[in-house]
């Protein structure tokens, strides 16, 4: 696995232009080929495929830049926010790596005892832990999962497409695009020459967009990003979203919370299998913590036993006895938290809440899901 870290390391040097030297010219080159196609078959795909609309409104939460925009926080938030305005949400995700993610399913939080993150995906299984009661649906074709949903369960009255922002299939009533400002167009490159899904003209069909990690960003760094976003879409509103502090709960105790302040220059490791690994090592960074071994994995990772056994090895070494991951990868690890236990090992999620501009989004969102169905 840490060969696979190294190419995806190396790759992701070579794209931003920071390998230099022949091969990593001639990479860049076949890479820009490629490029030329994806983008043909995007842009063909987007023209042949019409939008279907749901008997109910339906809220994407996405993004344009391949890794970790903050969407499931935000999904999680928007799907709270709708519950206490007395709406029935449900949340639409592709259950990435998961077994049902060919055939579909549609669980709870009450389910999860007869289920697994290898089943439905880390992420929906992570949510259903979160949002208690709020009908998770699973499935790579979201459209006819969607249908299945409302047949299902017709309390459903209104849908969250998680990851959804290129999902041309379904027609969302409202698009929240989520820019990353600590790398908000990548080097301004479509797949695999960059790591944009789509080009940054795509904003243009954006409701609303959320500007995270605004707290690590100089000022004037933003309000560059934000007189760009304007420029390519002067409609949607910008909403900054700041994070507050983290606070820590025990893998082995999840209703244990953990002071944020708890942590303050003890030593500790940091394990974790998301898209953007070295967001998190800044976060943890940013508690005052002491980061003496880091290792990251690729997104959606499923640790093995042996995984564990290394992992767990390497701490003893090192003479580290904290663990610190994320809800997602907490999920995945939670099989193995007596191992941890059992070497002496405190093993930690990170929880990040953070805070966005409510009256603003409130009005937005109120605004789409008071249109209804017409």
């Amino acid at each position: 696995m840490k060969n696979n870290n190294s190419l995806e390391h190396y790759l992701l040097s070579v794209i931003s232009g920071k390998t230099k030297g022949f091969k990593a010219t001639l990479i860049r080159w076949l890479l820009g080929c490629l490029e030329i196609i994806y983008y043909l078959l995007l842009k063909g795909r987007q023209l042949l495929t019409r939008p279907q609309r749901l008997p109910v409104p339906v809220i994407s939460v996405g993004n344009i830049i391949t890794g970790g925009t903050g969407k499931t926080p935000t999904v999680i938030w928007l799907a709270q926010r709708l519950q206490q305005s007395g709406w029935k949400p449900a949340i639409l995700t592709r259950g990435y790596k998961g077994k049902y993610q060919q055939s579909g399913l549609i669980f709870t939080g009450e389910d999860l005892e007869v289920l697994s993150p290898e089943a439905v995906g880390d992420e929906p299984y992570l949510l259903a832990e979160v949002l208690a009661g709020v009908p998770i649906v699973v499935g790579q074709d979201r459209l006819r999962m969607a249908n299945k949903a409302l047949q299902e369960r017709p309390e459903i009255s209104v849908f969250i497409l998680d990851d959804g922002f290129q999902y041309c299939r379904l027609w969302r009533d409202l698009d929240i695009v989520l820019i990353d400002a600590l790398n908000p167009f990548s080097n301004n490159h479509l797949i695999p020459r960059g790591l944009l899904r789509e080009p940054v003209t795509a904003l243009k069909r954006a409701g609303m967009i959320f500007l995270t990690r605004t707290e690590q960003v100089d000022p004037e760094q933003v309000d560059l990003i934000i007189r760009r976003l304007q420029n390519l879409n002067l409609k949607a509103p910008f909403l900054k979203v700041e994070a507050n502090q983290c606070y820590f709960r025990s893998l082995s105790d999840k209703q244990a919370i953990i002071p944020n302040g708890h942590l303050m220059h003890e030593l500790v490791a940091v394990l974790t299998a998301i898209g953007n690994p070295e967001q998190f090592y800044q976060t943890v960074e940013r508690t005052k913590a002491t980061i003496k071994y880091f290792q990251p994995f690729p997104d959606h990772y499923y640790w093995t036993a042996d995984d564990i056994r290394e992992i767990v090895n390497s701490l003893t070494d090192l003479g580290l006895n904290v663990l610190i991951v994320t809800g997602k990868d907490a999920v995945k690890l939670q099989q193995f938290a007596a191992e941890f236990v059992k070497a002496g090992i405190q093993c930690y999620i990170c929880e990040l809440e953070f805070t966005v501009n409510d009256l603003m989004a409130d009005r937005i969102i109120n605004n789409v899901m008071s249109k209804g169905r017409k």
